[in-house]
Order: C-alpha cells, then sequence, then structure tokens
C-alpha cells in the first residue's frame, strides 16, 4: 500500500500575509492522531511560524515560503501558524490534508 494525501473539506483557512504578522485560528487535530498534514501555498514570499500560541511571525524567527512553492507540514492539534509577508502583500492558504492508502 502506497500513502496517498487527499485534501480535507473543512479546516481550510487563508491568512492574509502583510507587513505585521497575522494568525490562523488554532489548527485542527486528527481523528484520533496528535498531528495533522498540512498544505501550504502563499500568492507572495512570506515567513511564517507555528507555536502552541499566537506568536508574532518575523523574518528572525520563521521559516520562508517563497511565492509558487507547495509546502507540507505536519503540526500538533491546537498549534497556531501565523505569517509576515517578505516583501509585498498576499494570502496564505493552509489546507488540511488526510492520508489515505492506495493499493
Amino acid at each position: 500500500m502506497v500513502p496517498t494525501l487527499i485534501q480535507e473539506a473543512s479546516g481550510v483557512q487563508n491568512i492574509t500575509i502583510g507587513a505585521s504578522s497575522h494568525a490562523s485560528t488554532a489548527l485542527l487535530g486528527g481523528e484520533g492522531f496528535n498531528t495533522v498534514t498540512y498544505r501550504l501555498s502563499a500568492t507572495s514570499n512570506c515567513w511564517y511560524h507555528i507555536d502552541t500560541t499566537a506568536v508574532a511571525a518575523t523574518t528572525s524567527n520563521s521559516s520562508y515560503l517563497a511565492l509558487g512553492i507547495i509546502e507540507y507540514i505536519r503540526v500538533r492539534a491546537g498549534y497556531f501558524l501565523t505569517v509576515i509577508q517578505d516583501s509585498a502583500s498576499g494570502t496564505l492558504n493552509i489546507m488540511p490534508m488526510r492520508e489515505v492508502s492506495t493499493p
């Protein structure tokens, strides 16, 4: 069996990328699991930070995500993601994914 990731219909968040840090709502947990995979994509270059509280994202405490790059992260339920622009405003899409087994 090969695991495959598919998009979940619920839990999608779009966060404004701006000159000041913006936060997601608490990220969802999995069905009986401690972590969930999320797909990140942004309409502009940005910096994102994941923590147990909505700690402001900065260029010194965050991971860089370039425009056009898709990144997959695993996050514990209840964590927050914050984002700040690199040089231009935009939107960060956070899409929860579910792993399924395919033959």
